[in-house]
């Protein structure tokens, strides 16, 4: 506790100081104020950011610093110099205003020449006090932002009163970590600096980026150019927004009725855990999510309303047990093959009583009761025409599956950095098996299929995820174990049918990627053998010309540098608060992650405007009062009640999603 207090009082200091310091410098500079001491002044805005941030932790702190405000107030009004050096301060704004939009001058009797210490030290002192109180009592982040906003709204009106760069970039990364620390600091003072602190380095790099983009000295009015290309932005943003989340989303298993292969692209391997899964063996283990029945040329998709049972299970090898990270899914995943009777709707089995965990039976095969019918060999004709062709000439028309399997394998070279499909292209399968050099899972998996469908075997295609198990224990399942493959009906069941070449795990993604790459040419143009930059033997272009496509690039290079050092703060901090959350929820007994989800559940509940439910109260104070430790079963509860309320945010409209998502970092 002791250690918590010192991080916290550290954190205050260091924060108000530098929003009070770096503010203060801003309107110093950019108004080019006359200060009488700058040492004497900094020295005491910070001893004031440092006593209140002492403060502010003791029991009745705020009293005291009210007492001691009140005390010095009424020592300054005493003397009558700040009011005076008030005047002479507003009497310097209104001339550079003035000077810029002909607003007039005020005429408040002010002393020409005068010093402005005063009322400076007021306000620096001020926003040190609303920043401390802001960090040391969890309050909300206005209470030092806007004591401080008009320090730098003063020279943002005039483009003539550019700050300092150092006072400017001190003032940023202040206020940036203040603002983005709120949410996590009104749950734990403790957890919020830690958030300050780790975020310090990544705000700072966000800063010189954009210090480096929007250079001091090219500091002028742009406002014109500015509003066309925030226009432009604008317009284009809907459409980026809807690839992006296309392409994040292209393999989460069991994530729609439909699978959009023109949004793949490269794929980042990600690590945060999915699942615990627990087998009787060391083995790698398919948990199939959804398969998927019709085929389009450039996505897949998955009949609603089809149904299929299985049954008629043999060959018993073990029971597999299935715990999920966050409550529950939407729809259970099966290991291949389960050995209960189940039965699919629209290619995947419902979660109806929103199990976290389960356990199944797995058998070395499970026949479908069901045959399937003719779905299951439809292709575009198109697609039909070409496959059929590519297996004549390769003989593979009569082939079994597992020949054709291979060929598909050694079509190309796993890589999950394969780039999209282009543009011109109407085949997503034929542009892959004809013209791609490498490609991952759900390349192989969808070339599979189809060219099993072209030979005459009922095929689909299916998503879950390739778990690597271990004896008599949980095992980690992250989410870039997602996987896609095919399954083949070989006249009594389904049979996997795993094309890729190399299992997506850890070490191959790798090591084998790195000299695939270096010996396997890939798709991705070339910009410098298509458009070559000038050389200095070349002819030179007239200057006109050359100075407007320079100009242009500069802009179009601002811009871009701008919006993703902004994007990729804001990803930052929201996945950091996450996982904070995250880890501090699975630390410590039963009962001490009772309480931290407790407050996540009055967290999430005051944003729907809603009281958690009785149960989860009695249970919070279970925790607090009671010796019982509580157990794996009892945390169920708050894990789905939260998995519900993450679900009812993520349905709220898109401007609300934004803050529920960078602000409150809650879906």
């Amino acid at each position: 506790m002791r250690h918590e207090s010192f991080r916290t009082f550290l954190t205050a200091a260091v924060l108000a100081a530098m929003t009070a310091l770096g503010g203060l410098g801003c309107l110093i500079t950019g108004f080019s104020l006359p200060v009488e001491d700058p040492v004497r002044l900094t020295l005491l805005v910070a001893a004031v950011g440092t006593v209140c941030a002492a403060l502010f932790l003791k029991r009745h702190g705020t009293f005291a610093v009210l007492c001691a405000a009140a005390l010095a107030g009424g020592y300054l009004w005493h003397r009558g110099t700040v009011w005076e050096q008030t005047k002479t301060l507003i009497d310097l704004l209104s001339q550079v205003y003035d000077s810029a939009y002909g607003w007039g001058v005020t005429d408040l009797s002010g002393q020409d020449g005068a010093f402005v210490d005063g009322p400076l030290a007021l306000l620096g002192c001020l926003t040190a006090m609303g920043t401390c109180r802001a960090v040391c009592r969890r309050k909300s982040s206005a209470w030092g932002l806007i004591p401080s906003a008009p320090m730098l709204g003063l020279c943002l009106v005039v483009t003539d009163t550019v700050p300092g760069t150092l006072p400017l970039f001190a003032f940023l990364a202040g206020g940036i970590l203040l603002l983005l620390t709120g949410g996590v600091r009104k749950e734990s003072a403790g957890q919020g600096s830690r958030l300050a602190a780790r975020g310090l380095v990544p705000v700072c790099l966000f800063l010189l980026a954009l210090f480096l983009a929007v250079p001091r000295a090219g500091y002028v009015n742009h406002s014109a150019e500015l509003r066309d290309q925030i226009a432009g932005m604008i317009t284009e943003l809907p459409e980026q927004v809807m690839q992006t989340m296309e392409d994040k989303t292209i393999l989460r298993p069991a994530s729609g009725e439909k699978v959009n292969l023109q949004a793949l692209g490269p794929q980042n391997s990600q690590k945060q855990p999915v699942m615990y899964v627990m087998s009787q063996y060391e083995e790698e283990l398919y948990l199939r999510g959804r398969d998927y029945d019709r085929y389009t040329g450039t996505g897949w998709e998955s009949t609603p309303d089809r149904q299929e049972s299985y049954g008629g299970a043999g060959g018993l090898v073990e029971i597999v047990r299935i715990r999920a990270i966050t409550g529950s899914f939407p729809n259970l995943f099966l290991p291949c093959y389960p050995g209960a009777n189940v039965t699919l709707t629209g290619g995947k089995l419902e979660n109806g009583d929103r199990l976290g965990v389960y356990e199944m039976v797995r058998c070395a095969f499970a026949a479908s009761t069901d045959s399937p019918d003719s779905r299951y060999l439809d292709l575009p004709e198109e697609t039909a025409a070409r496959a059929g062709r590519l297996l004549t000439e390769n003989d593979l028309l009569e082939a079994d599956p597992w020949d054709i399997a291979d060929f598909v394998r050694r079509s190309a070279v796993y890589d999950r950095n394969t780039e999209s499909m282009p543009k011109n292209e109407t085949d997503f399968a034929l542009w892959f098996l004809e013209s791609a050099d490498t490609g991952y899972c759900v390349h192989f998996a969808t070339g599979a299929v189809v060219l099993l469908r072209a030979a005459g075997i009922p095929a689909r295609y299916v998503t879950g995820y390739l778990a690597q198990t271990k004896a008599e224990g949980w095992a980690t399942v992250t989410a870039d174990r997602a996987h896609a493959w095919a399954e083949f009906y070989d006249g009594e069941r389904w049979q996997i049918l795993d094309a890729t070449p190399a299992a997506p795990d850890e070490s191959e993604e790798t090591e084998p990627t790195v000299s695939e790459t270096q010996t396997q040419p890939t798709n991705a143009p070339q910009p410098e053998e298509t458009t070559p930059a000038p050389t200095a033997s070349e002819p030179e272009q007239p200057r006109e010309s050359r100075e407007l496509d320079l100009s242009w690039l500069v802009q179009a290079g601002k811009a871009a540098v701008l919006a993703a050092a902004v994007l990729g703060v804001l990803a930052l901090q929201s996945l950091v608060r996450r996982l904070l959350r995250r880890q501090k929820a699975g630390r410590g007994d039963g009962s001490r992650r009772c309480l931290v989800l407790w407050q996540e559940a009055e967290r999430i509940a005051k944003l729907l405007g809603e009281k958690p439910p009785e149960e989860l109260l009695a249970a919070a104070q279970k925790a607090s009062f009671s010796q019982h430790v509580l157990t794996e079963e009892e945390l169920v509860p708050f894990e789905n009640y939260l998995r519900r309320c993450r679900r009812k945010l993520s349905r709220a409209p898109w401007y609300r999603r934004l803050v529920y998502k960078w602000i409150y970092a809650v879906i």
